[in-house]
């Protein structure tokens, strides 16, 4: 009854590529609709400039290669915390000599390995990656022989980038030209460079603009197609690559395909056997809203999701309640499946068949390792199935996961190369040794690790790509675009005039921390509230006194510690990861990791205190 633009599907971070594949055919070819995404994909933007540069949306290089960077660029990302595999190399490049610049206004574990620390205002890192550009030109540092050879002409972007006040941008950037200057040097003269990015707390606005920026930066200097080097979007969800891979997508078809391109559509009808909906369709973040408005009536969603109650898609869990009919596919009873009108228990991803597709593009075969369900609950990909099939739909009777697998590398040329058979034999047997008796002569047990292939793997005899772009683009030459660099035009709240930073590291050496042990351990400490000092005279408040930080939601205390490094107009507060950990083994949620809130930057007014606490 909800067939075409009243119906969406949500899909799960953790589906697999196979899952994902099924859910989108299923809302395209049953349901006609193109209103299909992840319950993850609040950045889309995060790899789209990668795409129209370069010509693939997703990371250049294989993330141990990183090791091997002599300079590493980490642009509002909480590597450690968010993606803690991808903190292993670059700690252990900065610990070899590898320069590690960090631009991000919160102090993050990855600072503290920082050569150079660039602390904008909130809403003004596009200008300041205009000001590294720029600066970085300006020191005859561009590497004009590799860009005539390889991209357009940046002739563009030099007209925009000469245009920009370099006073002025150290202004509003509050990060002084002597900081741009060196980190321009820095990336520029190092033998490889890379970037690591996430776009934490950019305003969308600035994000597609600020991955073209950091795009330039790579293309300006050289640092593409080679080990050490090029660009690594941090996504959000564990397989939200695969998902893109495979046409997850509201506007796109498995391999990229565009649904608005009658030859994108031709390639894919004869396979499916339908006529495909041809208008893109509504994103994660509009499908919610259209369900809070009743234009979406009817909506599949799979898995939980911190991103319905975190604020990230305004009061999702309100817009799900106004659905006419709401079935939910989930593992634990969330806030979602609670509002649900039919709810479909899920297996744990330790029960799953299938393959993921990781952030460095890697296709790995997954095995169930527990069989702990009651015989009711089942992956996404039955449950999809079935559906389909009665409900009378061809193409949805796959025998096995490895004909979908089939299916896709029909579809997606990248994954042209790829099949189970060639995952399974690309395994290499590993050795160990007993954990009673770990003696290296005594070996006694195996297994056998699957290292997967990177994509674009282009055919059977095709290799593994560690490392794109080496050889050419796929468009021939890369294109330099040129982002309108500007700051973020925000209005301050004039209840909440001030921007609050929070941070999160693992230890401060510096700080006296009590820990009471018992049932359950926890940390007593005063927490210091940071303020740039002329903020602080503005506000009558001296080192050491007793403060409030409120925003919308929260309240913090804690002591005034005056320092330079905050820029005026920010406070900022960085906690320990301890107090995360007591936090979470004190919540009641049914799987708290994934609710753990990020450090998101926010409007808040700081209220001093008198001696006794009082205002």
């Amino acid at each position: 009854e909800y067939k075409g633009e009243s119906f969406a599907l949500l899909t799960s971070p953790n589906s697999t590529n196979e899952e994902h594949y099924l859910a989108q055919k299923f809302a395209r070819v049953v349901m006609q609709s193109n209103n299909v995404d992840q319950t993850s994909d609040t950045q889309p933007e995060l790899t789209i400039g990668l795409e129209r540069s370069l010509g693939y949306a997703a990371a250049t290089n294989s993330i141990w290669d990183l090791e091997q960077s002599d300079c590493i660029l980490v642009f509002n990302s909480n590597v450690t915390e968010e993606h803690n595999v991808v903190g292993v190399p670059v700690k252990k490049a900065a610990k070899r000599g590898a320069k590690l610049i960090i631009i991000d206004p919160r102090e993050v574990e990855l600072t503290r390995y920082a050569s150079l620390w660039l602390r904008p205002v909130p809403g003004t890192e596009l200008l300041l990656l205009g000001g590294i550009l720029r600066s970085l030109i300006d020191q005859g540092l561009e590497r004009s022989d590799w860009l005539d050879e390889k991209s357009e002409s940046p002739a563009t972007l030099h007209y925009a980038l000469h245009a920009l006040d370099m006073d002025q941008l150290a202004e509003v950037t509050r990060v002084s030209r002597q900081a741009i200057s060196d980190a321009a040097r820095i990336y520029a003269q190092a033998g490889s460079a890379a970037i690591v990015y996430a776009l934490d707390n950019v305003p969308a606005e600035l994000q597609r603009d600020c991955v073209r920026a950091l795009t330039d930066l790579a293309l300006v200097t050289g640092n593409l197609g080679k080990p050490g080097s090029g660009l690594y979007p941090m996504r959000q969800g564990a397989n939200e690559q695969g998902a893109w891979d495979v046409g997850c997508l509201p506007d796109r078809l498995p391999g990229y395909g565009h649904v608005n391109d009658d030859e994108d559509r031709q390639a894919v009808e004869p396979v499916w056997g339908c006529v495909l909906p041809t208008g893109p369709g509504l994103g994660l973040a509009a499908a919610v809203q259209a369900a809070g408005e009743g234009r979406v009536r009817a909506m599949l969603v799979i898995g939980d999701s911190a991103n319905f109650v975190n604020g990230k898609l305004g009061d999702g869990l309100a817009a799900l309640e106004k659905l006419e009919f709401l079935v939910v596919h989930d593992t634990f009873l969330s806030p979602a499946a609670q509002r649900a009108h039919v709810v479909l228990p899920r297996v744990t991803f330790a029960e799953k068949e299938g393959t993921f597709t990781n952030l460095e593009r890697r296709i790995q075969k997954l095995k169930p390792v527990l069989n702990i369900n009651d015989g009711e609950a089942r992956p996404e990909s039955w449950v999809i199935s079935q559906v389909a099939q009665r409900m009378s739909a061809p193409g949805f009777d796959h025998a096995s996961l490895a004909e979908t697998m089939y299916e896709i590398a029909r579809l997606a040329p990248i994954y042209s190369g790829v099949t189970y058979r060639r995952l399974e034999e690309e395994g290499a047997l590993v050795l160990r040794t007993s954990l009673n008796s770990p003696q290296p002569t005594q070996v006694l047990y195996s297994v056998r690790e699957h290292t997967g292939i990177q994509w674009p793997c282009t055919g059977q005899s095709a290799e593994s790509t560690p490392t794109l772009y080496s050889d050419a683009f796929p468009m021939e030459k890369a294109e330099v675009e040129t982002p309108q660099f500007r700051a973020a035009d925000i209005p301050l709240d004039p209840e909440y005039p001030v921007w609050f930073v929070p941070g999160r590291v693992l230890q401060q050496p510096q700080r006296q921390v009590q820990v009471i042990r018992g049932r359950r351990n926890h940390i007593v400490r005063d927490e210091w509230v940071e303020l740039n000092p002329a903020d602080a005279a503005g506000w009558e408040i001296e080192e050491g006194d007793n403060l409030e930080v409120h925003t919308r939601g929260r309240l913090l205390k804690g002591r005034a510690w005056l320092t330079e490094s905050v820029p005026a107009g920010v406070v900022a507060a960085t906690t320990l990861f301890s107090q995360l950990a007591v936090d979470l083994q004190a919540s009641e949620e049914l799987d708290p990791a994934s609710k753990v809130a990020g450090l998101d930057i926010c409007q808040a007014r700081v209220v001093k205190l008198g001696v006794e606490g009082t205002q």
